[in-house]
């Protein structure tokens, strides 16, 4: 009987000998792994250190967009959330109440706590009323700023978390609830920004406010606030005064004092903005990725990011790395990994030039106001006008200057966001490449190059204006010559048929190229494609399709032909586009597209258009002409005041140009009485005026520079662009490119 009971325990013993042994080897052989990383994680701190964002320049080294240190002030989280006054009420109650606390109901607590809040409440009111009222502070933006931080942190929580369970359960190969892993996370710890880039008065301000905190009662909420060394993204060319010499305006506008214009938002569309990281860029470059690897240069929600412009287009050159502190609890050994700045972009552009044609761009000055010699019936007289002008190099095809107006600042974006946002005259719209508009007659002269290039017309062919294409047909495809006044041009060859901006040479030239060869060449030229400046907002234009399903362009007709010869019909390209063209035509008939990076290779797209020498200098010379004829598009316009004469250029300049007026079916809209409704009488109709400009250096062989301006609703190209492109060619001279 003694040997059974001892045989049974010992079997039992051994048994539960093998249990232990078993869930030994389990732990050890099949969880060892997981729970040593856990036990490791343990053991081991880490802290970030901030990296300082790459900066963007200009062509001549000024600093566009840089990182500079500030001073952030800060609010605990507890308090932003409200958790602050309920956990320093309930200490008080729980204080006085010690004794029968535990045998309280949640509500009986609750009841206790809520006097002792109502103080602390009042804590936390006051200073939000404290903080609105620092330099900066505003009630409904800190109200806003408290809401998305705790979006935010709740959001980032519940990812963290759902992300430990997975991860949790991969290492122990059993499933784990997330109130296993719900622990508080980083952020709910750390105080957050409530107010940026303080100045040092304010910085101290909040100090003496913590030091005050520290010896009188009822002020303990502001011992919560913070003071932290910071950067902050500044834009030191944004606003920027110019004077505009009006002694060479027409003489409506015309003054021997020079007038002080405050430019604002200068290349706010090229250089861009910040905003913060959400999950798209997450995604796309996590901080750890799924196997617990950290990339230093990785997102984690709330980073800085570019949103738009070359903020954007040059993120990944511009973003750094963080440096990262780790600290082994068991050895008390730190090893540090230094942080890395980022790089930086040298645009092309001259911000000093930039802000010289804003500025004369400006409605104050005139130039884009509706004038009377304006001649444009289809809007009220001074209406201020919108639209846009680039300045290309000819030699490097860099972009020097790009504007567009209306513009806006970063402020006006960040404070009165729907004020841009619902502008009718939607400022948004970076317009030299955003905007697309026919391109009129500036394109007459590349038509010429194509057709003759293709052999399709002799290099010095002839056509008869006879003021229509079809003689059965007087009333379409007509000259504008004859529309306007019932004249004709006659017989006249290309120089001529350019100088005059003839539409029965370039109807005729159109239709011999036909449609499906007219889109082939203008691609070759830069047209209805993307010019790849990084900025991507950009557009392609509208061109009709040339696809593997449809290569004759089956779609297309003899009438889109014709009209695409005189840069109308379905055709639609931003002021890049034209300029890029325009360049390749000064170039001798190479194309090679526009760069606003300097140094990136990226910009390198080039190719020679095989244009004979003599349709060049035939295009070249027509556009002299129309510059130095008498009857040429571009030489000037009569006016109450007599002939005005549009270009006014420096000594030994030579200038060459082309006008266009583009025919315009959408009306625009002017609210005429201010009550933000649209009301009858307040659509508009009225062309687009375009003047294109080559300015050549006394001495050189080519062209320096080409200009392209364009005017919305401004009609006719040479009254109402051509003016403009003179006085971008002053502010060229006046910064010394000519």
């Amino acid at each position: 009987m003694f040997h059974r009971r001892l045989l049974l325990m010992m079997t039992l013993m051994l048994l539960g000998s093998a249990v232990l042994v078993a869930q030994m080897m389990r732990l050890t052989l099949v969880k060892g792994e997981g729970l040593r990383v856990e036990a490791e994680r343990a053991l081991v701190t880490s802290r970030l250190i901030p990296t300082v964002r790459g900066w963007v320049t200009d062509r001549k080294g000024r600093e566009l967009a840089v990182d500079r240190p500030c001073f952030d002030v800060t609010v605990d989280y507890a308090v932003i959330t409200g958790q602050w006054a309920y956990d320093r009420a309930r200490g008080d109650a729980y204080r006085e109440h010690k004794a029968r606390w535990r045998e309280l109901s949640p509500e009986q607590k609750d009841e206790l706590i809520a006097p002792h809040q109502e103080n602390y409440d009042e804590q936390v009111n006051a200073l939000w009323a404290a903080l609105a009222g620092l330099p900066g502070g505003d009630a409904e933006a800190l109200y806003a700023r408290r809401q998305s931080v705790i979006r935010r942190v709740q959001s980032m929580r519940s990812h963290l978390h759902s992300a430990w369970a997975k991860q949790r359960a991969r290492e122990l190969d059993e499933p784990v609830a997330l109130r296993d892993v719900a622990d508080p996370i980083r952020d709910e710890h750390q105080p957050h920004t409530m107010l940026p880039a303080v100045s040092d008065e304010t910085a101290h301000e909040i100090r003496r406010w913590r030091a005050r905190a520290e010896d009188g009662a009822g002020l303990a909420v502001f011992e919560t606030v913070h003071v932290e060394p910071a950067l902050t993204r500044v834009y030191p060319f944004e606003t920027m005064d110019v004077d505009v010499d009006r002694s060479t305006l027409p003489p409506p506008l015309k003054s021997g004092v020079r007038q002080a214009v405050r430019v604002e938002g200068v290349a706010t569309h090229i250089v861009g903005w910040q905003g913060k990281a959400v999950r798209e860029h997450i995604e796309r470059r996590p901080y750890r990725h799924a196997d617990g690897q950290i990339d230093l240069g990785g997102y984690l929600e709330g980073d800085r990011v570019g949103s738009a412009g070359i903020e954007r287009g040059a993120e990944d050159q511009l973003r750094g790395m963080r440096g990262r502190v780790v600290r082994h609890l068991d050895t008390g050994v730190e090893e540090e990994h230094p942080k890395r700045y980022g790089g930086r972009v040298r645009l092309s552009i001259d911000i000093m030039l930039q802000a010289r044609i804003a500025g004369l761009m400006d409605p104050s000055v005139g130039l884009m106001r509706v004038q009377g010699w304006h001649k444009n019936a289809g809007l009220p007289m001074g209406t201020p006008l919108n639209g846009a002008a680039v300045v290309m190099d000819v030699e490097t095809s860099e972009v020097l200057a790009m504007v567009t107006r209306p513009t806006f600042t970063r402020g006006q974006m960040r404070d009165a966001t729907s004020t841009v946002v619902d502008d009718p005259n939607q400022p948004l719209i970076n317009r030299p490449i955003a905007a697309v508009r026919p391109p009129g007659s500036t394109m007459k002269p590349i038509v010429y190059c194509l057709a003759a290039t293709r052999g399709l017309i002799e290099w010095d062919q002839v056509f008869d204006c006879q003021g229509y294409l079809i003689p059965e047909l007087p009333n379409h495809y007509r000259c504008w010559k004859y529309l306007r006044f019932k004249l004709t041009h006659g017989r006249l060859g290309p120089v001529q048929a350019i100088a005059q901006s003839c539409n029965v040479y370039f109807y005729e030239s159109g239709e011999r190229l036909g449609a499906v060869r007219l889109v082939e060449g203008l691609r070759e030229w830069g047209y209805g494609r993307t010019t790849g400046l990084g900025l991507g907002e950009e557009s392609a234009g509208l061109m009709p399709s040339l696809t593997r399903d449809n290569p004759k362009g089956s779609e297309l007709s003899v009438s889109n032909a014709r009209h695409m010869g005189i840069g109308q019909g379905p055709l639609s390209v931003p002021v890049i586009q034209v300029a890029a063209a325009h360049a390749a035509l000064a170039r001798g008939g190479h194309y090679t597209a526009p760069r606003l990076v300097m140094d990136d290779a990226a910009s390198s797209e080039a190719r020679d258009l095989m244009v004979p020498a003599r349709a060049i200098d035939n295009a070249l010379a027509g556009m002299r002409a129309s510059v130095m004829d008498p009857n040429g598009t571009s030489r000037g316009f009569s006016a109450s005041w007599g002939r005005h004469v549009t270009l006014n250029p420096p000594s030994g300049v030579v200038c060459r140009a082309k006008t266009g007026t583009a025919q315009n079916d959408s009306p625009r809209w002017i609210d005429g009485n201010g009550n933000g409704e649209q009301d009858a009488g307040e659509w508009f109709k009225a062309d687009h005026a375009w003047y294109v400009l080559h300015v050549q250096r006394a001495g050189e062989s080519r062209a320096k520079v080409v200009i392209a301006v364009l005017v919305e609703y401004g009609g006719s190209g040479g009254r109402a662009a051509g003016p403009v492109a003179n006085e971008i060619m002053r502010a060229l001279m006046a910064e010394g490119y000519l």
